[in-house]
């Protein structure tokens, strides 16, 4: 069954997404991010745990304008989140998690 979650909601500082947990591992899931960078730099992070506790990072994207994109996992997980690092006043980040 497909999911999908919106992990970061326009979020303007550094912060850990709300977590999309399965019933079982999976192996196919993603990431779409939405980023407000007027100027600097920001990086997004897909990440990926099998205990729900000790997140990894699966991939990540530096952005520094503004950007729509997309991260691919391939990694078995039970549990992903985005995660957002260097947002400053006036960036915006938004993501949704999903697995098929």
């Amino acid at each position: 069954m497909s999911q999908v979650l919106l992990s970061l909601n326009a979020v303007t500082s550094d912060a850990d997404g709300d977590v999309l947990a399965f019933n079982s591992p999976k192996t196919v899931y993603s990431m779409q991010y939405i980023a407000t960078i007027p100027s600097g730099s920001a990086t997004v992070y897909l990440e990926a745990s099998l205990d729900g506790v000790n997140f990894f990072s699966v991939q990540n994207a530096v952005l520094g304008a503004n950007a729509i994109g997309s991260l691919l996992g391939g990694h078995p997980a039970m549990f992903i989140r985005a995660r957002v690092a260097g947002l400053a006043s006036g960036r915006t980040m938004t993501a949704f998690v999903a697995v098929v």
